[in-house]
């Protein structure tokens, strides 16, 4: 049942992504989650559809699920400001050692660590990986 539900909203979220493609590449953001938490969502109900599902299911969504939504999150989140960019470079290069002591094998759980998002930096980091 749930995956049946999670399934029909994933089906929502493809035809939002399809019909309002050129709205959300317009907004400039680099990622889905980020398109769907502007400030328009208040007013726009397909924002705050994926705001909703994005909160709720990109948790819990299959491997397959995950790489239906990705060449449309290329498509649209293709941007890259390399400002940011080589910000995000830098920081990780000036703090290599601390990340590494702190031995993740998975980098996203490692910018996700509560007393590394405690620190500016570090959270710009996490912001501009997702």
């Amino acid at each position: 049942m749930w995956n049946q539900v999670q399934g029909m909203q994933l089906t929502v979220l493809l035809e939002i992504l399809e019909r309002r493609k050129k709205d959300l590449q317009n907004l400039g953001k680099t990622s889905f989650e980020a398109c769907f938490m502007t400030n328009q969502r208040n007013q726009d109900k397909d924002l705050k559809f994926g705001q909703n599902f994005f909160r709720r299911k990109a948790a819990s969504l299959s491997e397959e699920q995950k790489q239906i939504l990705t060449p449309f999150e290329v498509e649209i989140c293709n941007t890259v400001n390399f400002d940011d960019f080589n910000r995000f470079v830098s920081i990780l290069q000036d703090r290599a050692e601390e990340l590494a002591e702190l031995r993740f094998s998975d980098f996203t759980a490692l910018l996700s660590r509560r007393t590394l998002k405690e620190n500016p930096e570090v959270k710009f980091c996490a912001t501009f990986w997702r």
